[in-house]
């Protein structure tokens, strides 16, 4: 999965897309087109309703790999909210190490060819800018002869469907908590206490103790507990504070972290 922005039209005025591949076949199985200049300006909302369009149609993937932009990267070191949205149903995270696009080679190639055949500045207007992108991203996909004379789906059925079944209206089913608290009990962050004692984890401020202020801390949390444990650099535990923000409502709503 991957973004690209700055896409000039002929009025020029701009557009950015979101675009999901398949990094087996190299088969584009989604992009969705936004009219706005920088992907990181989109509110995280889009992006989860254009992933819940996608997920529809094809099913849930079992990995999606990301580099570390908004808005699935690591806020703060923290999992985004959109990526713990995402792990509670059952899609886990794959971040590409910093500054290595190319470790997401198959989509980035796709974001190469697309806007050549597409040709964003021959477009008037965001619609025949989306109807030229999938239309392309149809012929590469299902007519294109890339393999051994057939396309990328005659070649590999398993193309149309993961056999993960999502249905948004269902989704509620599907998602689960624990799955999303695994995923930030994954990461342990270092964080500056402040004067008072205090240590943030997205939107919340966690009491340390003012004894340890001006000090780095270990900040992690407990998945099995749903606890946020603060420790020392040395790895010994200091505090506990149950973690009550990180509710499914919360987390499905992306309401529990910054954008």
């Amino acid at each position: 999965m991957d973004a690209v922005e700055g896409l000039k039209r002929l009025d020029g005025s701009f557009a950015s897309w979101l675009r999901i591949s398949d990094p087996f076949t190299g088969a584009i199985l989604a992009a969705f087109l936004f009219a706005v200049k920088r992907f990181s300006v989109l509110p995280a909302a889009q992006t989860q309703r254009s992933l819940q369009e996608a997920f529809g149609q094809w099913g849930r993937p079992g990995t999606v790999r990301v580099d570390n932009g908004i808005p699935w990267g690591k806020p703060g070191g923290l999992p985004s909210a959109v990526s713990l949205w995402l792990a509670g149903l059952g899609v886990r995270m794959w971040w590409n190490e910093a500054y290595r696009p190319q470790q997401n080679g198959v989509v980035e190639n796709t974001q190469g060819v697309s806007p050549r055949w597409a040709a964003p500045p021959r477009c008037a207007n965001l619609e025949e800018l989306h109807k030229r992108v999938q239309r392309e991203d149809q012929v590469r996909r299902n007519e294109y002869p890339a393999i051994q004379g057939q396309s990328r789906r005659e070649a590999y059925p398993g193309l149309c469907h993961s056999g993960r079944a999502y249905v948004k209206g269902c989704e509620g089913w599907l998602w689960e908590l624990d799955q999303a608290l695994q995923l930030l009990g994954e990461t342990t962050v270092r964080r500056k206490v402040s004067k008072r004692g205090q240590v943030s984890a997205y939107h919340r401020l966690i009491q340390g103790g003012a004894e340890y202020g001006g000090q780095v801390m270990r900040l992690r949390l407990d998945a099995a507990s749903r606890e946020w444990v603060i420790g020392g650099e040395k790895g010994n535990e200091i505090r506990r504070r149950p973690a009550n923000e990180l509710t499914s409502e919360a987390i499905q709503n992306l309401k529990v972290a910054p954008r």
